[in-house]
């Protein structure tokens, strides 16, 4: 990288925003006072890891802390949101979320197709990779980037040039959703 390359990206690393409003969640009455109460406003780099740093210590205890970033990650989708995260919610009533933590912990030790479909499982039916693999993002920062549907799309539109890659047959799955379901 030139040093020209590297300022672009600082550069474009501190234009990163992504505002979400926690407390526009439909079903926050449900949950005791300080879930779904936080206003990431500004969206920027410095409240995003604040909020990555509330949801690994809190995730083990707490499910609210995995709804919590459900709909952060929807929160850009009006339409969905809270349709989608309430539907995520009902999958893991009566979990504990300490089994979800390990289920992520064991995926980012292991790194291996099985090991996420075991993550998949509590919180989809089917293979939708987006909203999983955040929690994988926020969990493991330093080794797993946020992921999303044009990700998943761009990514997908190489496995046919480019077939070597353990993750090509997770990436193939979840091409395959958003082609039958619009996702």
């Amino acid at each position: 990288m030139t040093p020209n390359e590297a300022q672009q990206w600082l550069h474009a690393l501190n234009q990163y925003a992504y505002p979400v409003n926690l407390t526009a969640f439909g079903g926050r009455a449900q949950f005791a006072a300080d879930w779904f109460a936080q206003d990431l406003l500004l969206g920027n780099r410095q409240q995003t890891m604040e909020f990555e740093d509330r949801f690994r210590m809190n995730a083990p205890e707490h499910s609210e802390a995995w709804f919590e970033v459900v709909f952060w990650k929807l929160f850009n989708m009006p339409h969905v949101r809270n349709n989608r995260t309430s539907t995520i919610i009902q999958n893991l009533h009566g979990r504990n979320p300490l089994d979800c933590w390990n289920a992520c912990t064991n995926f980012i030790q292991e790194s291996s197709l099985e090991t996420f479909a075991v993550l998949q499982q509590f919180f989809v039916v089917g293979t939708a990779l987006p909203v999983v693999a955040t929690f994988v993002a926020f969990a493991a920062p330093e080794r797993f980037p946020m992921i999303d549907l044009w990700i998943v799309r761009f990514v997908c539109s190489y496995l046919h040039a480019h077939p070597q890659g353990e993750y090509n047959g997770l990436f193939a799955l979840q091409h395959d959703q958003a082609v039958t379901t619009g996702d």
